[in-house]
């Protein structure tokens, strides 16, 4: 019970409660301020009138400075919540679009990768040697629209249209691991590829940067 009461004594005053309090406060102290001057110091009606005029401005003008404050924080509350969900829907469309492409990565990962030991250098080798063979067309075919949503999300939270430290708990052993393995390929994919020249680099350049600290331990 303390505890509540506690937090109440504490209870912060919004914008809004303040705006209704300026005007509360400022209109019957711009009567006073004119009764002050008229029976005080025997201003003429003219006088009065224009005391009152300017504490009015000087309310209003309070009024809207704090009407343009509130609504600054309520629309940076609104785009960093949109940031969130944006990033919450960008992991459930990963889980539901994408898990059936990254079972054949994987599958091709282990068989290649690890039961043949290749090294990421002789995996792009035995690619580019064998495009018909079963594994290799499986593997192109679900590894693109892999590499085509990490590079959305890499150029969205450079953008700043997703929160990035959401998008990192929840990909960053995925774009490290893809990153490490199939770099290789990406920059095979460059070589003479024209307008692909670029391809993936936003991606490159943000599985290097949330490797760095991996590195460094």
């Amino acid at each position: 019970m303390a505890k509540k009461l506690d937090t109440i004594g504490k209870k912060k005053i919004t914008i809004p409660e303040i705006q209704y309090i300026t005007l509360w406060v400022g209109i019957p102290l711009a009567i006073v301020f004119c009764l002050v001057a008229k029976f005080c110091f025997d201003c003429t009606i003219p006088e009065s009138i224009a005391i009152f005029a300017g504490v009015i401005a000087t309310v209003a003008a309070v009024y809207n400075a704090l009407h343009l404050t509130n609504n600054f924080n309520l629309n940076e509350q609104k785009y960093l919540l949109d940031k969130k969900l944006a990033s919450l829907t960008v992991i459930t469309e990963w889980y539901k679009d994408f898990a059936e492409k990254t079972l054949i990565i994987k599958s091709f990962r282990e068989k290649y990768y690890i039961q043949q030991q290749m090294k990421p250098d002789q995996l792009i080798k035995f690619i580019n040697e064998n495009p018909t063979n079963n594994d290799v067309v499986a593997f192109r075919k679900s590894i693109r629209p892999i590499f085509n949503y990490f590079e959305k999300i890499s150029i969205g939270i450079k953008a700043e249209a997703y929160e990035g430290n959401i998008l990192k708990d929840a990909f960053f052993d995925l774009f490290t691991n893809y990153y490490t393995m199939f770099l290789p390929l990406i920059k095979d994919n460059r070589v003479g590829a024209g307008t692909m020249r670029h391809a993936y680099l936003e991606f490159e350049i943000l599985a290097e940067s949330w490797n760095q600290p991996k590195q460094q331990n």
